[in-house]
């Protein structure tokens, strides 16, 4: 019964008011909520209109009862996660979820639970069927009628994983020189910044070099013969600093070390 509830109001999100009050008048909706008809679940649920919208949707609409335990799910799912539909009903939703993301799902619904027909939006891993966790958006809102008691919430997923990789690798190219490979002048004001916040004994270290005569050495043999000694220099540098130090390429020959971490100074005059 309280399924038939939550699937209906899980409609809404899919389709949105508009949409739905072409089925449904509000008061209509009402009474279905507060009955919980099973029969009007099955009758809904099987329509072509329903079937069509659900089937389309680039979200997953999940509806989840007090316990956790998941009473509807939209088709959506074969095609987002790879699951065959129905395969997680009766499940708890927390196995849908990466074990890293379990405190945070606890937390979100938590916090929605306070505040009943509001949303709240996190970032969950959950799993798919063979292309490994999935990244996604995820809306929570706590389900309730307008005298009763809470009675479910409603997961609305959205896979975002390529355009989370799209993000990374921008950044990713933002903080790196192209031709050395190593981190840019942005890295490195960056890092150094963050260790500084974060360091026990408030001491990190820079170091500030160049390659001695490099304009003469590139004006004569050739630029690709300057671009293959910054690299084989770089290269150099990061064989000669532990494995937590950064070298940056911060100019055409200069570069810089961040030392950080423990034994600043000894490491430095090393």
């Amino acid at each position: 019964g309280s399924a038939a509830a939550l699937a209906l109001v899980a409609l809404a999100g899919i389709v949105g008011t508009t949409v739905l009050l072409r089925f449904l008048s509000e008061r209509e909706l009402e009474r279905t909520m507060a009955s919980g008809a099973a029969q009007d679940l099955h009758v809904g649920t099987g329509q072509p209109w329903f079937q069509a919208l659900v089937g389309e949707s680039s979200d997953v609409v999940t509806v989840v009862d007090l316990g956790g335990m998941i009473v509807y799910q939209t088709p959506s799912v074969s095609r987002v996660l790879g699951f065959p539909p129905g395969a997680w009903l009766g499940h708890q939703v927390r196995e849908l979820v990466d074990p890293a993301d379990h405190d945070e799902l606890a937390k979100v619904l938590a916090s929605a639970a306070k505040a009943p027909d509001s949303s709240r939006t996190v970032e969950l891993q959950l799993l798919s069927r063979q292309r490994g966790p999935r990244h996604t958006e995820t809306t929570v809102t706590a389900i309730s009628g307008d005298r009763g008691p809470l009675s479910g919430f409603v997961l609305t997923t959205r896979d975002v994983t390529d355009r989370r990789s799209l993000r990374e690798q921008l950044e990713a190219q933002a903080e790196t020189d192209a031709l050395t490979g190593r981190a840019n002048l942005t890295a490195m004001r960056r890092q150094t910044s963050e260790s500084l916040r974060v360091s026990e004994s408030g001491k990190v270290a820079v170091m500030a070099l160049d390659i001695d005569r490099f304009s003469r050495f590139n004006d004569s043999l050739g630029h690709e013969a300057g671009d293959e000694l910054l690299a084989l220099a770089s290269d150099a540098l990061v064989r000669c600093v532990r494995p937590w130090d950064l070298v940056a390429r911060i100019s055409g020959d200069g570069f810089a070390i961040l030392v950080m971490g423990a034994n600043v100074e000894r490491s430095v005059s090393r």
